[in-house]
């Protein structure tokens, strides 16, 4: 079996399909990208700038927030 291949305008509709956004030019994402563990700059479902590595974003099937709201989330769970 053959693992998907993602480019620009994939990676940008399935992050718009979980609230985020690709926060790159094709320009930008074409310098940097080179697979799904590479990093990519967006803005995250929480409004907040990160960047994440693709494959990670993918496989969350929590949505997408950045480091600082997750474990505000996590701290409010436990608490």
């Amino acid at each position: 079996m053959q693992k998907p291949t993602y480019n620009y305008d994939s990676i940008k509709a399935i992050l718009e399909e979980r609230g985020c956004k690709l926060n790159m030019t094709k320009d930008e994402f074409d310098l940097v990208y080179k697979n799904t563990k590479s990093n990519i700059n967006i803005i995250s479902s929480c409004t907040h700038q990160t960047a994440v590595q693709f494959n990670n974003f993918l496989y969350s099937n929590t949505g997408h927030v950045c480091k600082n709201c997750h474990f505000k989330r996590y701290e409010e769970k436990i608490s």
